[in-house]
């Protein structure tokens, strides 16, 4: 990226990193270079550590094993547990490798709450898009 600043202007630039869906410990590096008289030079380096508790498999199995857990009575809450399990099966299965495809783990996870409620749904789901703001 290229941004053309004037003498003593400020930006904030916001940028998303993807982790690897993989738990454990990262380090974003990030650096700032000034051109002058046509080349490049090392204004500012940054690091970031970034922890990932745990991995999607992980995460959308336990709340998968609580839904299925669920002792239900009714047909009705028999096709919401369904639906629900369903959802959390998409959100398991879908490979991540843009910012869409966590948009739509979030989406089919909200789908999953409205199908079965929030209390049995949300899990600490430990995210994997961090979003980094920089003076």
């Amino acid at each position: 990226m290229t941004l053309h600043l004037d003498a003593g202007q400020t930006r904030t630039i916001l940028y998303d990193a993807l982790t690897p869906d993989q738990a454990g410990s990262y380090t974003l590096k990030t650096e700032v270079e000034i051109k002058d008289a046509g080349a490049y030079r090392l204004s500012q380096s940054l690091s970031t550590a970034i922890g990932v508790d745990k991995d999607t498999q992980t995460v959308t199995g336990v709340v998968m094993a609580a839904l299925r857990a669920l002792s239900v009575a009714g047909k009705k809450d028999k096709e919401y547990l369904k639906g629900a399990i369903r959802e959390m099966e998409e959100v398991q299965r879908r490979e991540i490798t843009r910012r869409k495809d966590v948009e739509k783990n979030i989406d089919d996870t909200l789908q999953a709450i409205n199908f079965y409620g929030v209390d049995v749904v949300c899990s600490k789901y430990s995210g994997r898009w961090v979003r980094f703001s920089g003076d």
